[in-house]
């Protein structure tokens, strides 16, 4: 199961990437959907993820945490 941190912005894109790689690869999602301010306060509470798609200055503030 890939744990995959989604901005609102994304959701049409990932609806139609989404099940094509499912479809390939055959791996599934589980989806944590949210506006892109919100995804570093997420990571920074413990969810678990394992992608996270988001604004480079968010990616920034996520790899500044550590």
């Amino acid at each position: 199961m890939i744990q995959f941190i989604l901005p609102v912005a994304l959701t049409d894109v990932f609806d139609v990437i989404g099940p094509q790689h499912t479809a390939e690869a055959g791996d599934q999602f589980d989806l944590a959907v949210m506006l892109n301010p919100e995804v570093p306060g997420y990571i920074a509470q413990g969810h678990p993820w394992s992608i996270a798609a988001s604004n480079p200055v968010y990616i920034d503030k996520i790899i500044s945490a550590g």
